[in-house]
């Protein structure tokens, strides 16, 4: 016969081990310091655009992809969608990407259907606000390097969110 307290203790000090340990491994990953474990998430569910970009302790600007355009800009829904609106070319109309987000303890998982993942760690987060880190693979060289980004609220022109399909039927009298 076992004794269920002792084998639940024992689980929730495992549980305690790994936790511990993986609280360890966060905070010796440069990455993962400072991640904020206790962020309000209805925050993320605005546009953003990303203003600054920090590698290596060196911040630039980022402008707009194309003078005439606007910005690219992203936000998160709360059923979980990651909408991302990229400028490609001098058209100014932005292609949309989406992904499935998720959260937990200061660490934003964006995944693909195909199951591929990319991982933002919120530094600091407020209405006007969204600071965060991501890897990219910037120099080629096999090694992700991280960077940080600063991203303010963001109003994209709202004709973005209009179909550009529809035409007029001129064979329709009205």
């Amino acid at each position: 016969m076992y004794n269920t307290n002792s084998l639940i203790d024992n689980e929730q000090k495992l549980y305690l081990e790994r936790n511990d340990c993986l609280v360890i491994w966060f905070q010796s990953d440069p990455f993962y310091q400072g991640a904020l474990l206790n962020a309000d998430l209805e925050l993320l569910n605005q546009y953003w655009s990303v203003y600054e970009v920090n590698y290596q302790k060196q911040t630039a600007e980022v402008p707009k992809t194309y003078g005439n355009c606007d910005r690219d800009f992203f936000t998160f829904l709360d059923d979980g969608t990651y909408k991302e609106y990229i400028i490609p070319n001098s058209g100014c109309i932005p292609e949309e990407q989406d992904l499935q987000w998720s959260f937990d303890r200061g660490i934003i998982t964006l995944e693909n259907s195909f199951k591929d993942f990319n991982e933002m760690v919120i530094v600091q987060l407020t209405a006007d606000k969204f600071v965060f880190r991501a890897k990219y693979d910037f120099d080629e060289d096999g090694e992700e390097d991280i960077f940080q980004f600063l991203a303010k609220p963001y109003s994209p022109n709202e004709s973005y969110f209009y179909s550009n399909s529809l035409e007029w039927d001129d064979s329709i009298n009205n």
